[in-house]
């Protein structure tokens, strides 16, 4: 880049400031300017002041500015770009390339003007010779080390033009509009995070209530795991008193037979992994098959089990190395969510190598429901939750999803070796 082509604007430090809604930006300079030009740049401040009281969204605002500069600046191109932590949040111009974006991200330009928190004026890259030679002015609005306003503007002027006694008023209609973008993104981002908030609030909530329900329900197992043997002790008796035969109380008999028996199953399955889940135990060597056919069975002790059919694809034996409860744990809640979202019927397969079992949950969508937010942590605070159970297991988690289909493939580590380091953790989603 030769330095002839290369102007920064000096004292634009000066310029910044936000301006109260109450003071008339034209008059405060009527003062000190009496010309008819000069009164016409009091038409254009308060003119712009106008567009910033009014409630305009982002995009129509910087529109309606440059419309305004326009009348008294003659460009060829605008573009506005918002950064806030090295990420463009916000872009407008009337030009859909991006070569001009492109241009001043690549080499530096937009690095030097926010450094050095002045306008700059620069020959246009690329520039055919045998068309008329552009220029680009830049002018930064900094509103922190991190957030700034960047705007260009490509013309046919040159910069004696353009740095002339009255630019002072252009980069004050700058900093105005460049404050004003910056306080809206801010304004709306705000609103984001409270609505996010009450959200994350409202799912503490209800997780409060599961964990109380839960806590009952522990502390209450003991108590039906006693009664419930007395049940079956009262029962046996009445069976051995009661021996005359009579088909309606057979038939009685026969159904409490096997009703009795699987009850007291269920509440001491129940009592012992709610036990387990909140307990915290060293890591283990599992059967991939048997832990699959676990979670099934405990499903099936809730009414979930009558929502969710699952079928099992040649489900390999091989052990897998993790935490119990937590593995235990994690399976339960994402189906128990899948179920939620609609979800009947879910196919597992498998495929392994010497390191890892990658469980295969593969799914239809419901019509209307699109699942793949489902699986991204800034809309779904509870798969969060999943995928920190599984991360503490070192596993790795990808979803593929379109619209009428998802796969979950969950990679499990089958050595202890894996545990000791974190290298080879990742999560990941595809959109497909």
């Amino acid at each position: 880049m030769k330095s002839s082509n290369l102007i920064i604007r000096d004292n634009l430090d000066d310029m910044k400031g936000i301006y109260p809604d109450n003071v008339d930006l034209g008059n405060s300079l009527k003062s000190s300017t009496t010309s008819n030009f000069d009164l016409d740049f009091t038409h254009l401040l308060n003119e712009i002041n106008h567009l910033i009281k009014n409630d305009l969204s982002i995009d129509e605002f910087t529109k309606q500015t440059f419309v305004q500069i326009k009348n008294y600046l003659n460009f060829e191109t605008f573009l506005v770009l918002f950064y806030e932590r090295e990420k463009i949040l916000f872009k407008c111009s009337n030009d859909s390339d991006n070569n001009l974006s492109n241009y001043l991200n690549d080499f530096g330009i937009i690095r030097l003007v926010v450094q050095e928190k002045k306008s700059l004026f620069i020959a246009e890259p690329d520039c055919n010779s045998n068309a008329s030679i552009k220029n680009l002015l830049i002018v930064p609005v900094i509103f922190s080390v991190s957030s700034f306003v960047i705007f260009c503007l490509k013309m046919d002027k040159d910069r004696n033009e353009v740095f002339n006694k009255n630019f002072s008023i252009f980069e004050t209609i700058f900093n105005l509009a460049g404050y004003n973008i910056i306080s809206k993104i801010v304004y709306d981002d705000n609103n984001r995070l409270i609505e996010d908030l009450k959200d994350r609030e409202k799912e503490l909530e209800q997780n409060i209530g599961l964990a109380l329900a839960g806590k009952i329900s522990l502390k209450s197992f003991h108590s039906l795991k006693n009664k419930t043997q007395i049940i079956i002790s009262s029962f046996n008796l009445l069976q051995k008193f009661f021996s005359f035969n009579d088909e309606k109380f057979n038939k009685i008999f026969s159904i409490l037979n096997n009703e009795i028996p699987n009850f007291s199953k269920s509440i001491k399955t129940i009592s012992e992994v709610s036990k387990n889940i909140t307990s915290e135990k060293s890591p283990v060597y599992l059967e991939v098959d048997k832990l699959l056919y676990e979670i099934t069975d405990l499903l099936n002790l809730t009414d979930s089990g009558n929502k969710l059919k699952i079928e099992f694809n040649n489900i390999t034996h091989s052990k897998i190395f993790g935490n119990y409860e937590k593995l235990l744990q994690g399976f339960l809640l994402l189906l128990f969510e899948l179920i939620d979202h609609g979800i009947d019927k879910i196919k597992i397969s498998n495929i392994e190598d010497a390191f890892r079992v990658t469980l295969i949950f593969n799914f239809n969508v419901p019509v209307n429901n699109f699942l793949c937010n489902l699986f991204e942590d800034s809309s779904n605070f509870k798969f969060v939750q999943i995928k920190n159970l599984f991360k503490s297991n070192y596993i790795n988690i990808l979803t593929k999803c379109s619209t009428e289909n998802v796969e979950i493939l969950i990679s499990i580590p089958k050595r202890s070796s894996q545990f000791k380091s974190r290298k080879n953790l990742y999560v990941q989603n595809f959109d497909s």
